[in-house]
């Protein structure tokens, strides 16, 4: 017997008749939700249905059904509360006691016209709100009030961000820091919101003093906060994006419950920050893409996020992604927008590594790849096996941290490399626990174990470029050119090494092949192709004019060797700066005589100390008297455009007798914020700031992919998509919105990947390697 059985129902007479049992069951199937107010016992006495109507918000009538006609609650008269309507608009869809009858209950009790449920508001209005978002799924009507309340609060706090504090009493502030700091806590250790109601979080608030806490600890008022601070986020990037250059990377992931989210990073450099020296990256959108992924689909969901933050696609530099079917077509479809699509360099190596894994390019080597994944395998799944694996590396190791077996993932980049390197490194240690039959499997063969160290070698190259290129806080595009020239290079060493295994050279001239074939072109013969081109199924087969450009204005690469041979090619590139420092100067810089007539006349100011040839005293006078004499008439006005080229040609010529900087000590980004190359070469110090500020890849999406996942947990994976934005937004973008925001408000601690030390490490060895290689050419 069911526990309602033992309460008389009250009925309801009529064919709309409904027990009590049936109404409680409705309206626990209606909101399974519950509070302490909500678990009294309701009984409802009802009209028929048929004579019973409300005034809905738009001023038509509806018939009401019988459970939702109730004129008595708990044995009291309810009433509509339509005349507390001046305090929130949300009471028309609210009961209350009939004031007449109950004036100290009246306004603090509201019932829920939809499932009757009561709701204690005497201490607070939020409950009616948020009670709303339970049926606004269910009604439409209840949606727009509840969007209209979010847009409300939000714009509240986007008045914020410039406003002028007040000053404000002392306590109160206080209070606010503790829930500002509890709401910090929670973002930064990617935890529930509910964490705030458990009771061992209770306990040690209370502990600390929870009466500073100026608002109630719930996974509502969390919840809250966070949305909008994620608005004010977003209002943020879109003030600190006005008006600049930036890049793009985007890709698609699927989430633990399936949802197919997409991303968009932008990447830029402040040409205003004259102490910066790295570049500057955010968050500007994460969302679940509704429909299908196609090429064009992806790309309008592409223009909406644009015209949503009221950006203009004149000032994206590039997108880059990787080199799937649809984001080749959706690259296709960008640049009928006129925005430049570059390829994920990465991604374009890790398909070459990838014919390493594959046997068949390994003649005579005893498919030894296919014994690394079996020895890979074996570990992976005898927990026994590991735990011995580990021991004997304690043995004969024991200040080392123990290493585990890395499997081979198809999608995951360096895996080839990894796995090799692990498996080598362990090999001993396998070896030693199959001769002493404590491991039911065969260890590699000397042969085998050979032809992995001369792969390891020939793949190194391949490995430190590709960490090299993911970094985003430092230029990374001008790396590109001296990366596929070093790898190419090691293809070929390797290839005409006699000394070496077939099996080696042969993998050698199938990775080289895929590479000139496939993915950049015949770079030894020719690097610089203007425009791109376009091989098979519509895939770029070279690099784009955008990658050599960028590597000129990289002061460490400006001599381009020796990855550019020929002296006619050199000459091709600096004339495609040429042209894009022309049409960049004319199209967005203002009162472009006067700045060039300053800069001319200005000879005082002297490069620094370390870098100074001398050449800069060289500049004729004439060449300022020139532009003088246009400003005050003495010429014709046609002669501004002419003098425009005459002076973007000079600040190319002057800035490539320049000697070369330390490729090592020297950031670029640094280098052209010296006050002497700011004065000196102003258009071409902004030309480089827009070009450089491009990734070399796509590992921006692929870290927030990474932090999203730490997120989106399967306790978590019911979270609102629009939560998991806003989320990311306050972890990604904090330093952005810190910036922005004028008032003295706790944010939760920006996330920063840090590896800049091992990924600058890997760029000196590079550079060295380079010097040593031009050297000997």
């Amino acid at each position: 017997m069911n526990s309602s059985s033992s309460t008389p129902p009250t009925t309801i007479t009529g064919d709309e008749s409904t027990s009590f049992t049936q109404l409680s069951s409705l309206t626990q199937q209606q909101d399974g939700s519950s509070s302490a107010v909500s678990k009294e016992v309701v009984q409802a006495e009802a009209t028929k249905a048929s004579n019973s109507t409300f005034t809905s918000s738009s001023g038509s009538k509806k018939a009401v059904p019988a459970a939702k006609a109730a004129k008595t609650y708990n044995g009291k008269k309810i009433v509509d509360a339509v005349d507390y309507s001046n305090k929130s608009e949300c009471w028309q869809y609210y009961y209350t006691y009939d004031p007449k009858l109950y004036p100290k209950e009246a306004g603090n009790v509201a019932i829920c016209k939809s499932c009757l449920k009561c709701l204690n508001v005497k201490k607070s209005r939020r409950g009616l709100i948020s009670h709303l978002q339970v049926h606004e799924n269910k009604n439409d009507e209840f949606k727009k009030v509840v969007q209209q309340h979010k847009e409300k609060k939000r714009n509240q706090l986007i008045n914020g961000l410039n406003a002028v504090k007040k000053p404000n009493n002392k306590n109160n502030d206080q209070t606010e820091k503790y829930f500002q700091s509890v709401v910090a806590f929670v973002v930064e250790a990617n935890l529930p919101f509910s964490i705030v109601e458990h009771k061992g979080f209770r306990q040690m608030i209370d502990t600390v003093d929870s009466f500073k806490v100026s608002k109630p600890l719930t996974r509502v008022h969390i919840r809250n906060e966070v949305e909008s601070l994620g608005c004010m986020a977003k209002e943020s990037i879109k003030a600190e994006l006005n008006e600049k250059y930036f890049a793009i990377t985007t890709d698609h992931w699927t989430s633990n419950a399936n949802d197919n989210y997409s991303c968009l990073t932008a990447h830029w450099l402040d040409e205003e920050n004259e102490d910066a020296e790295e570049l500057e990256h955010a968050v500007l959108s994460f969302v679940v893409h509704d429909g299908q992924t196609t090429g064009e689909q992806i790309g309008q969901k592409f223009i909406e996020d644009f015209e949503k933050y009221n950006l203009n696609l004149d000032y994206v530099v590039a997108v880059v992604t990787d080199t799937t079917a649809n984001m080749n077509t959706f690259g296709t479809y960008i640049m009928s927008k006129s925005v430049c699509h570059l390829y994920c360099i990465d991604y374009l190596l890790h398909l070459v590594a990838l014919k390493a894994f594959d046997d068949s390019n390994l003649p005579g080597a005893s498919n030894v790849m296919k014994r690394c994944r079996e020895i890979c395998h074996h570990f992976s799944k005898s927990t026994q096996a590991s735990k011995k694996l580990k021991e004997q590396q304690l043995i004969n190791y024991p200040t080392n941290v123990p290493k585990t077996i890395l499997q081979y993932v198809a999608t995951r980049w360096w895996s080839t490399y990894r796995m090799i390197e692990i498996i080598l490194y362990l090999h001993p240690f396998i070896t030693g626990l199959s001769s002493m039959g404590s491991i039911d499997i065969e260890p590699l063969t000397n042969d085998q174990v050979s032809v992995l160290k001369e792969m390891k070698q020939m793949l190194e190259p391949m490995d430190k470029c590709q960490k090299m290129l993911e970094g985003q806080k430092y230029v990374t595009i001008s790396l590109i050119p001296m990366s596929i020239f070093k790898i190419e290079q090691t293809f070929c060493t390797t290839a005409s090494n006699e000394l070496l295994s077939d099996a080696t050279r042969n993998l050698s001239r199938v990775m080289h092949d895929d590479l000139i074939q496939k993915r950049f072109g015949n770079t030894a013969e020719r690097m610089f192709h203007n425009p791109v081109v376009i091989g098979a199924r519509n895939r770029y087969t070279s690099l784009n004019p955008l990658h050599l450009a960028a590597t000129a204005l990289d002061p460490r690469m400006k001599n381009l060797s020796p990855f550019i041979s020929s002296e006619e090619e050199k000459e091709e590139i600096w004339a495609h700066v040429l042209s894009s420092l022309i049409t960049h100067t004319r199209k967005h810089n203002k009162d472009i005589a006067f700045t060039l007539a300053s800069n001319l006349e200005s000879n005082s100011v002297q490069l620094d100390d370390d870098n100074d040839d001398g050449f800069f005293a060289e500049i004729n006078k004439s060449n300022a008297d020139t532009m003088i004499n246009v400003l005050a008439g003495n010429d014709e006005v046609s002669t501004i455009s002419d003098n425009l080229e005459f002076v973007c040609a000079n600040e190319i010529e002057f800035y490539r007798k320049l000697q070369a900087p330390d490729a090592i000590k020297t950031k670029p980004i640094a280098w052209w914020n010296q006050k002497s190359i700011r004065v000196k070469l102003p258009h071409l110090r902004s030309l480089a700031f827009k070009l450089l500020c491009v990734p070399a890849t796509s590992a921006p999406s692929e870290r927030l992919w990474s932090l999203a996942a730490r997120i989106l947990v399967k306790s978590r994976a019911r979270l609102k998509p629009e939560i998991v934005e806003d989320l990311l937004f306050l972890k990604e973008n904090g330093r952005i919105t810190k910036k922005h925001l004028t008032t003295d408000r706790i944010l939760p601690t920006v996330y920063e990947a840090v590896t800049d030390d091992e990924e600058r490490k890997v760029i000196q060895e590079l550079i060295d390697e380079m010097k040593q290689l031009e050297s000997e050419l």
